[in-house]
């Protein structure tokens, strides 16, 4: 599933979305015919989190059970959420939660630091967000921090 998962996040990024779309229902068929569905759940290393299918596929329920599923079941762990907690507002954004997914970020700003930004800088998830207020002040927040670190090295 993790190839056919990347195929269709290419799909997307192509604007492919119909092919996309029906390459992500034979995955989900498969998914949830699966006696463990996502056997690594949200481990740090897992190939896939529970929250990416739903995403790709928009489908905001899904994504919300799977963030419901996380927090009932999380066990402190701040290696796993550098992992994770992007994949959580790819798949709000994707699912048309802006904010929401902009509240995720700003979490991993605020653990991580501001260089976090520059990884959904480029990632097209984040694309339908680049004109948002919330994104462009985190945008900003990294410049600056870009600024002061060249100032002090």
């Amino acid at each position: 599933e993790v190839y056919e998962l990347a195929r269709a996040r290419v799909m997307l990024a192509l604007g492919e979305t119909d092919a996309a779309r029906s390459l992500l229902l034979e995955i989900q068929a498969r998914i949830n015919s699966a006696e463990v569905p996502y056997p690594e759940g949200w481990k740090a290393n897992a190939q896939y989190y529970p929250v990416l299918l739903p995403g790709l596929l928009g489908d905001l329920a899904g994504v919300r059970d799977a963030i419901a599923d996380l927090e009932a079941n999380q066990r402190p762990d701040a290696w796993a959420q550098a992992a994770y907690f992007i994949e959580i507002p790819r798949a709000l954004n994707r699912s048309g939660e802006i904010d929401e997914a902009l509240d995720y970020v700003d979490r991993i700003v605020k653990q991580f630091g501001p260089h976090s930004y520059f990884r959904i800088s480029i990632d097209p998830a984040f694309d339908d967000a680049r004109n948002h207020p919330r994104y462009l002040k985190l945008k900003a927040l990294a410049e600056t921090w870009v600024s002061q670190q060249a100032h002090t090295g």
